[in-house]
C-alpha cells in the first residue's frame, strides 16, 4: 500500500532531455567505457559533459525498456554530484543556461 502511494505521487522527468537540454550537459560516447572503468556513466572533470559508454548511449533512443530504465538511472545517479555543488555554490554555471535548483 506504502508504495503504491509513494509510486503515484511521483513525478517523472526525461533525464536525457533534462541533462541535454535544461541543463545544457554534452553526452560523449565513450567506447569501452564498462569494460575498461566498471561504470555506465561518468561527469567530465569540468562539469560540461556525461561520458556515456558508447554501446549504452546508442540505446538512448532504442532499446529494451528494461536497459533503458537503467541507463535512466546511472546517468540519475551520475548527476548528483552537479547538481549538489551547483546547490552549495549558485555562482558555479559550467552551462550558461538558467537552471534553477
Amino acid at each position: 500500500m506504502l508504495y503504491e502511494t509513494l509510486r503515484d505521487d511521483r513525478i517523472s522527468i526525461d533525464i536525457f532531455t533534462f541533462f541535454k537540454i535544461d541543463l545544457g550537459l554534452d553526452p560523449i560516447p565513450f567506447d569501452n567505457l564498462t569494460s575498461k572503468f566498471r561504470v555506465e556513466t561518468a561527469i567530465t572533470a569540468d562539469y560540461t559533459g556525461l561520458y556515456l559508454d558508447a554501446e549504452q548511449y546508442a540505446l538512448m533512443e532504442k532499446g529494451p525498456d528494461w536497459k533503458l530504465n537503467r541507463l535512466r538511472f546511472t546517468v540519475a545517479h551520475e548527476l548528483a554530484p552537479y547538481v549538489k555543488i551547483k546547490k552549495r555554490r549558485p555562482a558555479f554555471d559550467s552551462t550558461g543556461g538558467d537552471v534553477n535548483f
